[in-house]
């Protein structure tokens, strides 16, 4: 068996030897040296192997075999690297340094050669469906129980887990000489120094009060560095210059380990990163997001030909991203949503037809420079992976002509859609409309949310067809002056309407095309599964109106419609122009009922008994933020004093027991 094993491994590495080192593989720095030195090593673990199967475990030879075997793979790995590294290099054209300005660039050619080596599995084998296979992995492993504590999104997706504490401690055992944690204190120490560790995290504090373990990576063994700030976001300016100069110096030790392949830089206050990172040429994964004082990322990042993953999430004072980006041939991943101050994206990111995930899209202002929309046409796996999308300055499809694309309705696993217009310019814009029509999703979107329009018209024709929709917002929409008929929408739970100043009143138009009919179905109910809805800072609103006929929601209904009856939650902040709730609002059965920062409407509760009928039966009322006049169906008479509602009001039994 494992001589079996070792002349499979050693039987592959002399046929990529024999087939390459006459051509491309002549551009590998001493390649003929770092083969020949391998095959030795090779040879020596195979006079072990040849006996190992008769010896114990606990053997020490049998040990150190195991010890020098993992060495080897890690060398072979590196080498099939640089080998592949140096062929990417030579498929790339220099004009893609960048003539960004060229429209009709095609794709940078994949040789016949690399198909081979991919078909062979000697670089990364089949990876069409990389993302979809560990999906499934981690399927099963979650049904065997190897992963606890999870954390879901409202759609039932996990987004965290951790690894079960037994597989945890046992992972711990086997990896004990690879897998190194450490965690630097206040003290100006040198940390020991770990020969053999391939996976490293360090945990110091705020960047300049700790000496960085410098000593640590004088072996160049690294494949996994995180370094994690445990006090991140603490307030000390006065060092930020010492600090962000310390930590350049230790990213440039950083650099020098030359087989990194993850690379975890997360919640620092670096300004810069050192171009030495472009020498990391094995780097699959990059994450540099929440470094809030990052403006620019050196052009030598567009040598990481190996990069799947690049991260840079919240950099809000990133400027700008290297118009080499084209020449990222195998980047699968790339989140940037938060990176308010990009002008645009690269142009040459439309070429990266490896790329499934793009989590953010910058519209620029008539520059031919940037990334378009109608470019993501020719990203075809952008369809069948993206699920979570932004768009910024959604103005400026206007003046790019690209109004009329409808390019996300093909994106039928798109499940969550951001679409942010104008932030800071509050004139009334009516071709904004149109832009908004041509954003069409698919009809499978489940969240959407809209900032800053300003339209006047909130309802393209697609957004009551969007069936699966469980969440919309609406923020800062300042002219919008009558909300969609939203109560519609069959699967929406969560609604939320924020700073749209021009309402002035909400009608019945907004529970939707709903029938009043003898039959109990979804075609007279408004708002089947709404559980939340959530108004604030609407300035002018004064009237919602409640003149519908209704019942109660009881078995023998005569006729009527059901309005939100699932309604759990009712938000109402900052709408101080508003005087009365609906009448359909007493037949609801909401839990709670928060209202704060208006005088009208507490008014109105507290002087009118036929406007307090229409919350007494709320379980649950906050008024303000923090007073609780009615907590799991207790009143609190203080409070109800406090407001000047008449105890009379209250004819639910409680005198004696109140909170």
């Amino acid at each position: 068996m494992a001589e079996a094993l070792l002349s499979a491994v050693l039987g592959q590495l002399l046929s990529i030897t024999t087939e390459f080192t006459e051509q491309e593989l002549r551009q590998v720095k001493n390649v003929e040296k770092r083969v020949s030195n391998l095959k030795e090593k090779l040879k020596d673990i195979k006079l072990v192997l040849e006996d190992a199967e008769s010896k114990q475990l606990d053997n020490p030879s049998v040990r150190r075999w195991l010890g020098k075997l993992k060495d080897v793979s890690y060398a072979i790995n590196d080498v099939l690297d640089d080998w592949s590294q140096e062929i990417r290099k030579s498929q790339i054209p220099n004009h893609v340094e960048e003539e960004e300005g060229d429209h009709h660039q095609k794709a940078d050619p994949v040789s016949n050669k690399m198909m081979m080596m991919k078909k062979k599995g000697y670089l990364n084998g089949s990876r069409q469906d990389m993302e979809k296979e560990g999906e499934k992995c981690f399927e099963i492993l979650t049904m065997r129980s190897f992963f606890q504590d999870f954390d879901r999104d409202v759609d039932g997706n996990i987004y965290s887990c951790k690894m079960h504490d037994i597989l945890h401690d046992f992972s711990q055992f086997l990896t004990k000489n690879e897998c190194s944690a450490m965690k630097v204190d206040m003290e100006d120490i040198e940390p020991l120094n770990v020969e053999k560790v391939r996976h490293f995290t360090l945990q110091t504090p705020k960047q300049g009060r700790a000496k960085f373990p410098t000593s640590t990576f004088h072996q160049n063994n690294l494949h996994t560095l995180f370094l994690i700030c445990s006090d991140y976001g603490l307030d000390d300016d006065d060092d930020d210059d010492v600090d962000d100069y310390d930590m350049l110096v230790f990213l440039r030790i950083c650099c020098n380990q030359k087989h990194l392949r993850t690379l975890y830089l997360e919640n620092f206050t670096i300004t810069k990163v050192p171009r030495q990172l472009g020498q990391l040429i094995h780097l699959r994964y990059l994450n540099l997001s929440d470094s809030y004082g990052l403006e620019e990322l050196p052009d030598e990042v567009c040598d990481l030909c190996n990069l799947q993953t690049l991260r840079i999430r919240d950099c809000q004072h990133l400027q700008r991203l290297p118009k080499g980006m084209g020449k990222l041939v195998n980047l699968r991943h790339l989140y940037c949503f938060g990176c308010r101050n990009l002008k645009g994206l690269p142009k040459g990111i439309g070429r990266l037809t490896e790329l499934r995930i793009l989590d953010n899209m910058i519209i620029p202002e008539n520059n031919e420079a940037y990334l378009s929309l109608g470019d993501l046409k020719k990203l075809n796996h952008l369809q069948s992976h993206q699920t979570d999308f932004g768009i910024y300055n959604c103005h400026n499809l206007i003046s790019m002509g690209e109004n009329k694309e409808r390019v996300l309705m093909n994106w039928k696993y798109l499940a969550v859609l951001r679409l942010s217009f104008k932030r800071w310019d509050r004139e009334i814009c009516e071709d904004e409309f149109g832009i908004l029509e041509s954003l069409q999703p698919h009809q499978g979107l489940k969240r959407l949310s809209i900032f800053f329009y300003r339209g006047t018209n909130l309802c393209p024709e697609w957004m009551v067809s969007l069936v699966h929709l469980k969440i919309l917002s609406f923020y800062s929409c300042p002219y919008v002056e009558t909300l969609p008929p939203l109560g519609s929408l069959p699967s929406l739970e969560e609604l939320c309407v924020y700073e749209c100043d021009k309402v002035r009143k909400i009608g019945v138009e907004f529970l939707g095309n709903i029938k009043h009919n003898n039959n109990n179905n979804n075609n007279n109910v408004s708002f089947p599964k709404l559980k939340l809805l959530d108004f604030l800072g609407m300035e002018n609103w004064e009237e919602w109106e409640g003149n519908i006929e209704t019942t109660e929601h009881t078995d023998d209904a005569a006729g009527g419609a059901f309005i939100m009856p699932r309604l759990d939650s009712l938000e109402i902040n900052y709408c101080p122009m508003l005087k009365s709730l609906p009448e359909y609002l007493k037949l609801i059965p909401l839990k709670k009922l928060s209202i704060a920062g208006f005088d009208m409407l507490l008014q109105s509760l507290a002087q009118s008994e036929k406007e307090w009928l229409k919350i007494s039966h709320i379980p649950n009322i906050v008024i303000n933020g923090i007073f609780a006049i009615r907590r799991d169906g207790k009143w609190n008479y203080d409070e109800l004093a406090r407001f000047g509602v008449p105890r009379a009001f209250v004819h639910d039994g409680n005198d004696e027991d109140p909170f």
